[in-house]
């Protein structure tokens, strides 16, 4: 009798036991399925937004109306620019050296339209291996497109950009600053606002922090540093970060 008692005993916590194991299985895959989900709908968006039509059409328009330019540099920079957002946006990772080569090409296309009075700051930290890093797509490009739609396109005299990229303790810190009207915190959280790419941007980081023990910090501030005034977008991206 006490054997039997003893064998269903035993039955019972085999029984629960598997039910337990089944059960949280069936809730990692449900979660493994929803990342899988966010994941997909993050790329769609990096195809939608990787490239603005509006500097599509305003780059062939300047090359079409402009007939004495036999090279059309501007043209051959676009196709550039198009061709390496077909390869990127399907990415959930790209390494910093590919992101920072889309965003010079990107600001390459838009410096006739900012006039003479452009000035662009470029520093990357020597001691920054920038084919090893890796960083989610677009998280230079969409800010700079940022600066200079809102910030520096507006704004009559010298415009400034500065991108710099520095070793910042145990992994990198991207600075992006331009000297335009600059970001005032009392108007909201940037990601709450209307602009599409800057809210996938969120998205994204909030994504990957949640795999991942250090974070990546992204700060969006008002800044005089130097004189420069304007905005000040700092990034922060931990060494050994996982996109996995």
């Amino acid at each position: 009798m006490e054997n039997s008692v003893l064998v269903m005993v035993y039955l019972l916590v085999v029984v629960v036991a598997t039910i337990v194991y089944l059960v949280m299985k069936k809730q990692k895959d449900r979660q493994s399925m929803i990342y899988q989900d966010q994941m997909t709908q993050l790329k769609l968006s990096n195809i939608r937004n990787r490239i603005s039509p509006h500097l599509v059409f305003n780059v062939l328009n300047r090359e079409i109306s402009s007939t004495g330019d036999s090279d059309h540099s501007n043209l051959r920079g676009l196709v550039t620019l198009l061709r390496r957002s077909l390869e990127l946006t399907e990415q959930t990772y790209v390494t910093l050296a590919q992101e920072l080569e889309f965003a010079r090409a990107y600001i390459g296309l838009e410096q006739e339209s900012l006039g003479e009075g452009f000035r662009l700051e470029w520093y990357i930290d020597p001691r920054i291996d920038i084919t090893q890093v890796l960083v989610p797509p677009m998280i230079i490009q969409i800010l700079v497109e940022n600066a200079i739609k809102h910030a520096l396109r507006p704004k009559g005299g010298e415009k400034r950009l500065s991108l710099r990229v520095k070793k910042w303790g145990d992994g990198t810190r991207i600075l992006i600053q331009d000297n335009g009207p600059g970001y005032s915190p009392g108007k909201g959280n940037p990601s709450a606002g209307t602009d599409t790419g800057l809210k996938v941007l969120y998205q994204s980081i909030d994504l990957f922090n949640h795999k991942n023990k250090e974070k990546i910090f992204f700060r969006i501030l008002r800044s005089d540093e130097e004189g420069l005034g304007g905005t000040k977008v700092s990034v922060y991206i931990p060494d050994n970060y996982k996109f996995e």
